[in-house]
């Protein structure tokens, strides 16, 4: 039972430690991109608003300040979580089995 459970856990962590370095590349990659989807978003809106220069002034400093908040998520907020739970990880599975072990042996000394 053990050694099916610590099987498990060992599966598990070779599926984060395949997962979680693809997110953090996802993310950065994502940052990085930012300032070229701004300027397709701002250049779509001076197009679409072409004909009413104070809708497109508008839209060009709403755009500008959601693109910078979400930038500013993205790097300081979101990558860090996923950087802290990758330096975590190994901690938090290696106690899994200890967790399991010491309650199962609690189960069982009644018993003997």
């Amino acid at each position: 039972m053990f050694f099916v459970l610590l099987l498990a856990i060992f599966v598990v962590f070779g599926i984060m430690m395949l997962v979680i370095p693809e997110i953090i590349d996802s993310i950065t990659g994502l940052a990085k991109s930012m300032p070229e989807y701004y300027n397709n978003v701002k250049n779509w809106g001076l197009i679409f608003f072409k004909s009413n220069p104070e809708f497109a002034d508008y839209f060009t400093k709403a755009s500008k300040d959601i693109f910078d908040k979400l930038l500013d998520w993205l790097q300081n907020d979101l990558l860090q979580i996923v950087i802290s739970f990758w330096g975590q990880l190994p901690t938090v599975l290696w106690m899994q089995p200890v967790f399991w072990l010491t309650f199962l042996s609690g189960l069982s000394f009644p018993f003997i």
